[in-house]
């Protein structure tokens, strides 16, 4: 999954937690897209975690590719 302005995917809310859905129809070898800017901010917590972890974070407050 790769940050893109015209994403091919996005996520869904439901009963069990979060779904990623197609946006379009999506072939074996076609890479997901998702519009890292809907995400939002991350929590402190996350961010910590993140550090700790040595972890990237697709939120636009962490890093510089959205």
């Amino acid at each position: 999954m790769n940050h893109n302005i015209n994403p091919n995917t996005v996520y869904k809310s439901t009963n069990e937690g979060i779904d990623l859905v197609a946006l379009i129809d999506i072939g074996i070898n076609d890479e997901l897209f998702d519009d890292y800017r809907r995400h939002g901010s991350s929590s402190l917590w996350l961010k910590e975690f993140a550090s700790q972890n040595n972890v990237t974070l697709n939120f636009a407050d962490c890093n510089d590719f959205v």
